[in-house]
């Protein structure tokens, strides 16, 4: 029983460290340089800013009941192509700039990991304001996630 016990005490107290050994670590080196802006995703809209076409989950796109209105969601992101396909991050050292969309936000940054063991990169800006974003790669792309306005942006770097 005691056995037994001592088991369960050391898988519970060793499942935490495990997984965050295993989860993906990011640091600062590998966001050096310069990234263009590839997809400008929004909720379910995706728009690919080299073909300028976007596209609509199909899972989503099968529950509207009219093609007008999905129609009208691919034309309204397409429509802002020129605006997104301008949309860079340039990052050197612990500073950042990214433009998007006729905004240019800069900054210093970190690299931590949230609550559920995810890696984020929290943003300062001159004001002094923060943001926290989640943060990954996936196929060589950087993927910068703002949860609280259902927005990704999806980087390539640039000179590779």
């Amino acid at each position: 029983m005691k056995n037994l016990l001592l088991s369960v005490f050391l898988f519970i107290t060793a499942s935490p460290m495990w997984s965050q050994a295993v989860a993906e670590v990011y640091s600062e080196k590998d966001l050096q340089g310069k990234w263009k802006l590839v997809t400008y995703r929004e909720k379910s809209v995706s728009l690919d800013l080299a073909s300028g076409k976007a596209t609509i989950d199909e899972p989503i796109e099968k529950t509207i009941k009219h093609d007008e209105v999905a129609a009208m969601l691919r034309t309204n992101l397409e429509s802002e192509a020129e605006h997104y396909q301008e949309g860079y991050l340039d990052v050197s050292g612990k500073n950042f700039k990214m433009f998007v969309h006729e905004n240019l936000n800069k900054g210093t940054f970190r690299i931590t990991r949230d609550k559920n063991i995810n890696q984020v990169i929290v943003g300062t800006f001159k004001d002094k304001t923060k943001t926290t974003v989640p943060v990954k790669f996936k196929d060589g792309r950087l993927i910068i996630e703002q949860p609280y306005t259902n927005r990704i942006f999806t980087f390539e770097r640039i000179g590779e």
